[in-house]
């Protein structure tokens, strides 16, 4: 039995937006993530895939994923290093692509912007309304 390509929502660090990437088997994912695959569920059951093995860097901060404010209204934040890619898992625990109502909430809730200090383009993913 063949593997089927898997067809993604991902992210290359600096780039602009999001863009379809395709893999066929796990090495090309740890390629694109240049390292083993870490996954980290988000909202509405979209996963964000990275790796963990990528020096956190000014230069290598991709995603910003904000959760809202602690108790003592300081940001509650998660920082995504390296290139990364969006999918979801299915009820036999497949990873595969997002459905269209899944790619709109992924959309409706990412805001793109640039870091001060270098120009670096990042994503914001805001998910206090999930929480």
């Amino acid at each position: 039995m063949k593997n089927q390509r898997l067809n993604v929502l991902g992210r290359k660090v600096n780039s602009m937006g999001l863009t379809e990437f395709h893999f066929d088997n796990l090495k090309e994912q740890q390629e694109f993530l240049e390292g083993p695959v870490n996954v980290e569920e988000l909202m509405n059951d979209i996963n964000l895939f990275a790796s963990d093995d990528v020096e956190a860097t000014i230069d290598t901060l991709n995603v910003i994923v904000s959760y809202g404010r602690d108790d003592y209204g300081d940001d509650i934040r998660q920082h995504i290093f390296g290139n990364c890619y969006f999918a979801t898992v299915d009820e036999n625990g497949k990873t595969v692509e997002l459905s269209k109502d899944q790619v709109a909430t992924l959309i409706e809730h990412s805001r793109y912007g640039y870091l001060k200090v270098n120009n670096h383009r990042i994503m914001n993913i805001d998910m206090s309304a999930f929480i």
